[in-house]
């Protein structure tokens, strides 16, 4: 189980960092719809990591 938590916890950063990237790169004049499109994205980016996880641990439980 601390394996799952702490590969949950490095998938939760690596997800704040690559938004932070990103909106670094970000213009500022851009327009709502786009910022919309960005979250979207990286939302379902985050599903897949928390699903993968999920997964991960589900199927190699076995030190626990």
């Amino acid at each position: 189980m601390i394996r799952y938590i702490t590969e949950l916890s490095v998938n939760l950063s690596t997800f704040y960092l690559l938004i932070l990237g990103y909106l670094n790169v970000l213009d500022v004049n851009v327009k709502y719809t786009n910022l919309l499109v960005t979250a979207g994205y990286f939302a379902g980016f985050f599903v897949f990591l928390f699903f993968f996880s999920i997964m991960r641990f589900l199927f190699a439980n076995t030190d626990d």
